[in-house]
């Protein structure tokens, strides 16, 4: 028996090797967007089903020079989760709730879990790991337009799909965890739609990303929004720009500005079309001073607690995942990680945050300078693009919280291993203008 996967033949016990690994890891991929449906008392489905990625152990094949460049290109990432793992692990001592850890140790432990699972999926199949975040896109995009037209085919829905008003929040609990994950979707989208050779796949695309900023503005979270729509600019000029010539590249920067110069004039009232309530929020953000604005007051507030617990126990924290102010985050990643486990976690989030998006912004050069780029290149970059985005939105937004970590490190984690080669080799082809830029 045999099959094949794309130009890669899988024989015998690969593929039943192949199958052991691809399914637990897909199933969680779908759990991740259906967190309600599958909580039972604020413990989500999802807090076990990692446990699933110990059985890439029970086949780990790999030869000890394929493991260490793996473990090389990741090494920086996986040594800073596996720190604040045992921070949080410490951070007992002073927690109220120590079942609570699980908010911080979850996503530690999730990265090492995933890259063990991976690493002996890639030995089998590289093509299948590569894929992985397009797959996430697809089942978040099954996820998130079902519901929303369920909302339309009956009233009923609206009070399960629908947060506050016009909040939508699909199947997670909040509608700030959904506004996270669809923030996630939108490079990767957009890429899709920059390198499509088809013009009815460009138009599907387009649609898809019209519906996705329509439904992250509908989500309310005006973070992920502005984030999102500002490297959305830049990161869809950088891909178009590698697949189009230049009279196109002219024509999309110039009608790329006059969309932004009609959102500053127009983009009040159509929020307010959106939704009144949206409208009156956006509006009251540049009438009254973002430092007014009753959401920023609120957040200064847990802000300002989460400083001064953080400092009366500054070496191992409160606790991970403690409550604040009766909120399970304080909307500040940094704050969050330096109160819950100390400076030393605080150091290491910051670290952490610091490495992805600094990945976002080489691989940015190197497509831009680079005499040529692959599909696979600019998927790899929006990957890079999609977890930068994924940074910047939790700075004020869900603390990277088990809800929606997974979107990161599935879609992380697969286009560092994806890579074209051990990562020093990369950086030894860099063309002489990036070599220039970077030293």
């Amino acid at each position: 028996m045999e099959f094949v996967l794309k130009d890669r033949t899988l024989r015998g016990e690969d593929q039943l090797r192949w199958l052991l690994l691809a399914l637990p890891l897909y199933f969680f991929i779908v759990t991740a967007w259906m967190i309600r449906p599958l909580s039972h008392s604020n413990i989500a489905l999802t807090y076990v089903v990692p446990l699933t990625f110990v059985t890439g152990l029970l086949f780990f094949q790999v030869s000890r020079g394929e493991l260490v460049a793996m473990l090389r290109r990741v090494r920086v990432e996986l040594a800073l989760a596996l720190l604040m793992a045992l921070l949080s692990i410490l951070s007992v001592i002073n927690s109220s709730e120590p079942f609570k850890i699980l908010r911080v140790l979850y996503p530690s432990a999730l990265p090492i879990l995933l890259f063990f699972h991976l690493v002996a999926l890639r030995a089998i199949s590289p093509e299948t790991v590569e894929r992985l975040p397009r797959v996430f896109l697809v089942i978040g995009i099954v996820f998130t337009g079902v519901p929303f037209l369920l909302t339309f085919a009956s009233s009923g829905f609206h009070d399960y799909f629908l947060h506050i008003g016009y909040r939508f929040k699909a199947l997670f609990e909040n509608a700030n965890q959904f506004s996270v994950m669809v923030a996630v979707l939108i490079p990767l989208i957009t890429c899709e739609l920059a390198i499509s050779e088809k013009r009815v796949s460009r138009w599907i695309w387009a649609g898809f990303l019209i519906l996705f900023l329509y439904l992250l503005a509908r989500s309310g979270s005006k973070t992920a929004l502005f984030i999102t729509l500002g490297y959305l600019w830049l990161f869809y000029i950088i891909v178009h720009w590698r697949f189009h010539s230049f009279l196109k590249n002219l024509f999309l920067i110039s009608a790329l500005g006059v969309v932004m110069i009609c959102l500053g004039i127009y983009g009040i009232p159509l929020a307010t079309a959106i939704d009144p309530i949206l409208g009156a929020k956006i509006e009251a953000v540049f009438s009254d001073g973002a430092q007014n604005y009753a959401t920023i007051e609120s957040r200064a507030l847990l802000w300002s607690e989460a400083w001064l617990q953080g400092t009366e126990h500054w070496l191992i924290g409160t606790g991970a995942g403690e409550s604040i102010q009766r909120t399970s985050h304080a909307h500040n990643l940094v704050l969050d990680y330096f109160r819950g486990i100390g400076i030393f976690g605080a150091f290491a989030i910051v670290l952490l945050c610091a490495r992805i998006l600094w990945r976002a912004a080489e691989k940015a050069v190197i497509v831009s300078v680079a005499r040529t780029a692959s599909r696979s290149d600019m998927r790899i970059f929006a990957c890079y693009a999609s977890a930068a985005v994924y940074v910047l939105c939790n700075q004020l937004s869900n603390s990277f919280g088990p809800a929606t970590i997974a979107a990161l490190w599935v879609i992380y984690l697969p286009a560092v291993l994806s890579e074209p080669g051990p990562i020093g080799a990369v950086m030894s082809r860099r063309p002489r203008a990036l070599k220039s830029l970077v030293g």
